[in-house]
């Protein structure tokens, strides 16, 4: 997520779509709520 200002508009999005439904979840779930903060704050920029 960091680095998605690299990639065309299309892919961002669905790249935060898919950070949001599967990656956020997961990082929540095991405990790494700064990590999962950060991803929410980035996909939610490209959404």
């Amino acid at each position: 997520m960091k680095t998605i200002e690299w990639i065309d508009e299309e892919q961002r999005k669905k790249r935060a779509a898919e950070t949001m439904e599967i990656f956020l979840p997961l990082a929540e779930k095991t405990g790494n709520h700064e990590i999962a903060e950060e991803l929410k704050t980035l996909a939610e920029e490209n959404l």
